[in-house]
């Protein structure tokens, strides 16, 4: 579990799923985080990155003062559509979260990296 609140810029750029490689998502500069299925792309949401002391998250009070970051996305079609993740893992070749109300792990890597759990 990362201990600090990690850098936006950190984030940037393209992830693949490692349990579905069709599956990828793209941060963009723009605070916009671009859903792709076999490059077609099929959802836009704006994303945060957040940490305890922005709680509630999602409607939900998360633990003050723990050291895990969260990230938050509205999505831009409907903005009362929200979804919050616990960031358990981010570093330049994988990240690794959790959707709020799941125990899955969604794991990505970097396209060039060769990261297997």
């Amino acid at each position: 579990v990362n201990c600090c609140p990690v850098e936006d810029s950190l984030i940037l750029g393209t992830w693949i799923a490692v349990g579905d490689p069709l599956s990828k998502w793209v941060f963009g500069k723009d605070k916009i985080c671009y859903e792709y299925y076999a490059d077609t792309l099929v959802d836009r949401d704006q994303y945060r990155m957040l940490s305890a002391s922005d709680s509630p998250l999602c409607g939900i009070d998360v633990s003050k003062g723990t050291l895990v970051n969260y990230m938050e996305w509205t999505n831009l079609n409907n903005p009362d559509d929200k979804m919050c993740f616990v960031v358990y893992s981010l570093t330049d070749e994988v990240l690794n979260v959790t959707l709020f109300g799941t125990g899955d792990f969604l794991i990505f890597r970097r396209p060039w990296s060769d990261f297997e759990p």
